[in-house]
């Protein structure tokens, strides 16, 4: 076999012999407030200028959490918006109440704020993670980072992290298993480098990559990307060596889709659900956790996807990267959940 599986993703869950569905919600996936140190300008989501009015508190996440369990959550994905660890004590009481509640915590962060005291905690309690690297090149790296004096900080950092968790790595069935991962976007400027990131991974850190998604910050800089080359044209179909693509639970649908976008509930940092946690456009049509059960937001939810299947299916693996994302949402408004919409 020599399979290798990031613990909590859902290739991990389904590989483990858990089915997938079986339970109302599998996926809690939580967008924090958009607050981030970088500027990369393949950012999925728009966290420079955007206001959040009412974001929900600690007190409010946590008994989000617990409604979630009771609805059968068993991972917590933080990926959707914003640098995880720029709260630092949000984020450290949010994996305590997800670990008390026996809810395993995997998130992507760009890695500079991976400190002693932050790789001691993450290694003590339920949790996984992916560093974000889409270039070994310094220079690149501050292009794609849009930020500057960063590169050796985070490899410093990737160096630190995995040191710290070689002797987490473990065997299962002839399979390698791993709370660390690195992750890379795929885009004409790196594709000719992802061979040696992942031999920069060795057996110690779970290599993964993914194209571009066409929103955000994204948007803003097609040119950047060369978006509309030939390369980009064959990366944009490539789903990379990614740890989210699952059976699909559609009939006729192609049997690999994102997992937590299929058997999870993602839920905006103002409670507002979303169809996915880089989404955010669905924002406000849907529902909020606030005023409504998880339940009933979770069959809204998969109204929406079985009525978009039923007409469009899927061109990829995500509703974000879809060529008809934007049709989703005049389904969504259809269907009148929210009042005034």
């Amino acid at each position: 076999m020599n399979e290798k599986y990031l613990l909590g993703s859902p290739t991990y869950l389904e590989f483990s012999g858990l089915e997938l569905g079986l339970d109302p919600i599998d996926y809690l996936a939580l967008n924090l407030p958009p607050y981030c140190n970088f500027r990369c300008p393949k950012c999925s989501t728009k966290v420079r200028g955007r206001k959040i009015k009412d974001p929900l508190c600690i007190d409010e996440v946590e008994k989000l959490l617990e409604q979630a369990k009771e609805y059968g959550a068993k991972v917590l994905t933080i990926s959707g918006e914003g640098e995880p660890l720029f709260n630092k004590d949000f984020f450290i009481r949010l994996v305590k109440a997800a670990t008390r509640l026996d809810i395993h915590t995997l998130f992507a962060t760009n890695g500079s704020l991976l400190d002693s005291e932050m790789i001691d905690f993450l290694k003590a309690h339920r949790t996984s993670f992916t560093i974000s690297l889409d270039t070994l090149d310094p220079a690149k790296y501050e292009l794609m980072a849009g930020i500057k004096n960063f590169f050796q900080q985070v490899m410093d950092n990737i160096e630190a992290v995995r040191k710290a968790f070689r002797d987490n790595l473990r065997d299962e069935k002839g399979n390698m298993i791993f709370r660390v991962g690195i992750h890379s976007i795929l885009s004409p400027l790196n594709i000719a480098e992802i061979g040696q990131i992942t031999d920069f991974c060795a057996d110690d850190l779970y290599p993964s990559s993914a194209p571009l998604c066409n929103s955000g910050e994204c948007n803003n800089n097609e040119d950047f990307f060369q978006v509309n080359t030939p390369d980009h044209k064959m990366i944009k179909d490539t789903l990379g060596k990614n740890f989210l693509t699952v059976r699909s639970k559609f009939a006729g649908i192609s049997p690999q889709l994102c997992g937590i976008m299929q058997y999870g509930l993602c839920i905006g940092c103002d409670g507002e659900v979303l169809l996915a946690d880089h989404f955010l456009e669905s924002g406000g049509l849907i529902g909020n956790f606030r005023e409504i059960d998880l339940l009933e937001l979770k069959r809204r939810v998969d109204d929406a996807f079985d009525q978009f299947v039923e007409r469009f299916g899927f061109s990829t693996f995500c509703i974000v990267r879809d060529q008809n994302r934007q049709k989703i949402l005049k389904i969504l408004e259809d269907m009148k959940y929210v009042s005034g919409v």
